[in-house]
């Protein structure tokens, strides 16, 4: 396993870089650990609707990022006392079918497929 550690405190960088190093992993990889941190965040998930999740006034006036990464679950806040860490490993020998990807959702769907 390659380890990283990330000096950015960037969140939208940080979140890129990690997207950038899963759209590179192969069969036979040995993966990625990384270790970062982000200057004060708040980091959605990639179906929350923003205007329900962050108070857009309190952010703007304290200079808060709010930023999407590309998997679900809920809102984090981030900042500099957070240690955020990633492992990306290949896990399928072959991808899940379209029907199990998240633009289709439905539980049924992904369990019977072996997707996780």
């Amino acid at each position: 396993m390659y380890w990283i550690v990330n000096h950015s405190l960037d969140p939208t960088f940080n979140l890129a870089l990690e997207e950038y190093f899963l759209g590179r992993i192969e069969p036979g990889h040995p993966g990625y650990a990384i270790l970062w941190q982000n200057s004060p965040a708040i980091v959605v998930g990639r179906f929350q609707n923003t205007r329900q999740e962050v108070n857009a006034d309190f952010v703007r006036e304290r200079g808060i990022s709010v930023v999407r990464r590309m998997t679900g679950g809920g809102a984090v806040y981030h900042d500099a006392g957070t240690l955020n860490y990633t492992f990306i490993i290949w896990t399928r020998k072959e991808p899940c079918p379209p029907s199990a990807k998240p633009e289709n959702p439905s539980p049924r769907r992904c369990k019977s497929s072996g997707c996780p």
